[in-house]
C-alpha cells in the first residue's frame, strides 16, 4: 500500500464472496479531522444508482480495506493538477448527481478531477466484455 498524498486518486477493491469485482475510486483529502475521501457513493436522488458525490472520512470509503495510489503516465495524461488544484475540483462538484456507470462513475470523477479527463478502464473494459451480447442482439 502506497501512503497517499492530499490529492492524490486512490482505490480500494471491492469484492464479493472473497473476490476482487470492482475498483472504487475517490481523491484523498488531508484534513484535520484526519484523511478524507471525495467519491461517488451511495444518497443520490436522480440515477438508478443513486449516486453522489459525496467527501466522506477515509474509514468510510475504504471500508476497513487497503487502498493504493494510481499513478498516471505522461503520456497519456499530460496534464496532472497538483494536490490542491486536485481537491478543489473535486470539492466544487460535491453534491452532484450526474452518477452513470459507463459515461460518469467513480474512476472518471477521480481521473478527471486529477487530470482534466474522463477516464475509466473499468468502464471500457465492461464495454469490451460486452460487445459480443450487442452483436449477438443485432443477429
Amino acid at each position: 500500500m502506497n501512503k497517499a498524498k492530499n490529492g492524490d486518486v486512490i482505490k480500494v477493491n471491492r469484492t464479493m464472496l472473497g473476490m476482487s469485482v470492482y475498483c472504487h475510486y475517490a481523491v484523498y483529502v488531508e484534513t484535520p479531522d484526519g484523511p478524507h475521501a471525495i467519491h461517488y457513493t451511495e444518497g443520490g436522488e436522480n440515477s438508478d444508482f443513486k449516486g453522489v458525490v459525496r467527501e466522506t472520512s477515509l474509514e468510510e470509503f475504504t471500508q476497513g480495506n487497503a487502498y493504493d495510489v494510481k499513478k498516471f503516465d505522461k503520456r497519456k495524461f499530460p496534464r496532472v493538477y497538483s494536490g490542491d488544484e486536485t481537491v478543489a475540483r473535486a470539492r466544487s462538484h460535491i453534491g452532484e448527481e450526474e452518477y452513470d456507470l459507463l459515461e460518469n462513475n467513480c474512476e472518471h470523477f477521480a481521473t478527471w478531477c486529477k487530470t482534466g479527463r474522463r477516464d475509466s478502464g473499468q468502464a471500457k473494459l465492461a464495454e469490451f466484455l460486452a460487445m459480443p451480447l450487442k452483436i449477438f442482439k443485432e443477429v
